[in-house]
């Protein structure tokens, strides 16, 4: 196998999130061997979950953000703020920053209800699919709706921030 093979394959990995590569220091793994292991057995079942997620996600999460912007308090705004200004380094972090949103509105239904959705979306078999939070070039995509998501919420407009919920 040739250098080019081996440093293209590096950068793939960690572009997915399973390596990190430092320079000069090399390459480090960052998920459990054992949990590559799983394959394609929880891949399809997860793909529905994820999907199914998603779309419900896109149902209430967009008008969820209009209300929020419109009607949240000062402090449930700088909550959110604070979910998007220290943002923790795992999977969670994306978690947070919708959780944030949705205690916004004080509706213990709608909080449980989008935990539950966050559960199936997170929980990926990483041997077949690392969750797209965790991948390079998708997280700095997250990290730009969101700061978009909360200017909209602090400006409130809740046509903007149900927009860039959306995208």
């Amino acid at each position: 196998v040739s250098r080019i093979t081996v440093r293209e394959a590096l950068r793939i990995l960690s572009q997915a999130g399973v390596i990190e590569t430092r320079r000069g220091k090399g390459s480090y793994v960052l998920v459990d061997g054992s949990e590559l292991g799983k394959g394609v057995e929880g891949f399809s079942e997860y793909r529905k979950r994820f999907r199914e997620a998603g779309r419900a996600r896109l149902i209430i999460e967009p008008e969820a953000v209009r209300l929020v912007a419109l009607t949240a308090s000062e402090e449930a705004i700088a909550e959110i703020g604070r979910c998007l200004r220290h943002p923790q380094d795992t999977s969670e972090e994306t978690g947070e920053f919708h959780k944030a949103i949705i205690r916004a509105l004080k509706n213990p239904f709608l909080t449980e209800f989008l935990d539950r959705l966050l559960e199936a979306q997170m929980d990926a078999p990483v041997g077949a699919l690392v969750p797209p939070n965790r991948q390079k070039g998708v997280q700095q995509k997250l990290e730009r709706q969101h700061e978009n998501i909360y200017r909209a919420i602090k400006s409130h407009n809740g046509e903007c921030a149900c927009c860039y919920m959306r995208e």
